[in-house]
């Protein structure tokens, strides 16, 4: 387990982390049950065109005559096997390669050590929109205040604050846990950075 995650872990409560797990654990069986109506719905889709290749080819047996009877029949069934084969190898792939994405989506959050990585840790990206925000926060705030230092703090913290809560309030919403949960664990998980590990 990396060493920011026990660092986190370890100041979280207990009823903290039966939390985190139990988000985990809803994240994954959305996805396995999102896989599993995705392939329920494409065999229903590939049963009802199967049912309806059968139809058509019955209807057109019964409408021959006996002039060329054999002849037509053979024809008939060999374009019947071609759609059939050609609808099969269509639902292979389709089936495939939903599977394939399925795997790639559980492979890159099956791990909960690595799932809570994901979630709480400041990469680049992450610091690089914290900054863009509080740059555009200051000369919102140099703007509206006048160059009145105190009134310039007081907005500039309410309008970050306010930002901070909605990109907050979207995470937790997205990974079904509680608001406080998430600001708490993220903040612990970057004074983890700077803590030292023996």
């Amino acid at each position: 387990m990396k060493k920011n995650n026990i660092y986190l872990l370890g100041k979280l409560s207990k009823k903290d982390i039966e939390s985190l797990r139990n988000s985990y654990e809803m994240e994954m069986k959305y996805l396995r049950d999102e896989n599993e109506n995705k392939n329920k719905s494409l065999r229903n889709k590939y049963e009802k065109k199967i049912k309806h290749l059968i139809d058509k080819n019955e209807k057109k047996i019964k409408s021959l005559n006996d002039e060329h009877r054999k002849e037509k029949l053979e024809l008939l069934n060999e374009e019947y096997e071609q759609q059939i084969q050609y609808l099969n190898n269509s639902y292979y792939n389709v089936i495939k390669s939903l599977n394939e994405k399925y795997e790639k989506q559980i492979k890159s959050t099956d791990e909960y050590n690595q799932w809570i990585s994901n979630l709480f840790h400041w990469d680049l990206q992450t610091i690089i929109v914290f900054n863009t925000i509080a740059i555009f926060l200051y000369l919102t705030t140099v703007f509206m205040s006048n160059n009145s230092p105190m009134i310039m703090a007081y907005v500039f913290v309410f309008i970050f604050f306010i930002t901070f809560t909605f990109l907050s309030i979207t995470m937790s919403i997205d990974k079904k846990i509680s608001l406080t949960l998430y600001l708490k664990a993220k903040i612990i998980y970057l004074f983890s950075y700077f803590h030292r590990f023996d």
